[in-house]
């Protein structure tokens, strides 16, 4: 074999063993658990047990599409109040269909629309007190919104004027297979079912200032955040989380479903995730609030439902 070839053949073996590296590192459970100004427990969970890490990172956003200059935010003027001290979804709307979803996204880099749907699905039952408890179809969002990548990525601004536009059939209609199939229109995959859609307003930015926040998950309910994704992230299981080891990895949209403060001071957001109901606390995770660690506030958004708008 010439040394081109043999140069050639050795890259592509070192090539194959980076990609077929195990997601799970022992040395970052024991780095964020030896640590004892961590806040959280890291472990093994078996959801990424046989993951590799290029596996992992295909489940992640590459990037986010909308400058700063061009973001349109909500006008938060008017939530002047003091928020309360813990708000939870769960704590008054938990017979809420939506908030008792856990989703999987599986192997497809479709969190945004699971975050997308999460918020205004929740928004919906919430500020109808429970007339509405519908789940909105993140199959249908993926496969159909023009601007986004389906399991290769989104953006949830874009997603929720997509459903301004176009209204969103639930769950029910075109339920979640896994990946992308391909846009159904006016059409549920499932047997038997008609379709109706709902409507929401034009997604818009939302201020990173916490109390804001704060008072507007309380009187309006859920949004999402995309935020910045390490290695240690994967290995969550308990506590108040913040970034403490490990390479970066891409972006991943989720919902924020409540915040309050943990029993040793620490304040954080309640956040739902895509990665089934075995991750984390039953599917959730509870990150630090008010320090924009991993830009997790850097990039918020929501809209609100139409609750007198649907297309039968």
């Amino acid at each position: 074999m010439s040394n081109s070839l043999t140069i050639l053949a050795l890259l592509i073996v070192g090539c194959s063993i980076i990609n077929a590296r195990p997601l799970l590192n022992d040395d970052i459970v024991q780095k964020v658990n030896s640590d004892a100004s961590s806040g959280w427990v890291a472990g093994p969970p078996s959801r990424f047990e046989k993951m590799s890490l290029e596996e992992a990172t295909s489940m992640l956003m590459t990037s986010f599409d909308v400058p700063e200059d061009k973001r349109v935010y909500r006008d938060l003027s008017a939530l002047t109040g003091t928020p309360p001290k813990h708000w939870d979804i769960s704590d008054k709307y938990s017979k809420c269909a939506s908030v008792q979803k856990i989703y999987d996204q599986k192997r497809c880099g479709g969190c945004w629309a699971f975050a997308t749907t999460g918020s205004m699905s929740d928004r919906f039952c919430m500020q109808s007190e429970g007339e509405i408890d519908v789940i909105l179809s993140p199959e249908a969002l993926l496969s159909c919104d023009p601007k986004s990548r389906g399991c290769r990525g989104g953006w949830t601004d874009y997603s929720f004027d997509y459903i301004s536009d176009e209204g969103l059939p639930t769950e029910e209609c075109v339920p979640w297979v896994g990946n992308d199939i391909g846009c159904t229109d006016n059409r549920c995959t499932a047997p038997g079912v008609n379709m109706t859609k709902y409507y929401c307003t034009f997604g818009q930015f939302i201020s990173k200032n916490s109390t804001l926040v704060m008072n507007l998950l309380s009187t309006d309910g859920p949004l999402t955040s995309v935020f910045e994704v390490f290695e240690d992230f994967f290995h969550y299981q308990s506590g108040v989380y913040k970034h403490v080891t490990g390479k970066y990895l891409g972006l991943h949209a989720v919902n924020i479903v409540g915040y309050g403060t943990s029993d040793d001071g620490l304040d954080y957001w309640t956040v739902k995730n895509s990665y089934g109901p075995d991750w984390g606390n039953k599917g959730h995770f509870n990150i630090l609030r008010d320090n924009n660690g991993c830009n997790f506030e850097g990039a918020l958004t929501a809209a609100e439902p139409k609750l007198h708008h649907k297309m039968d």
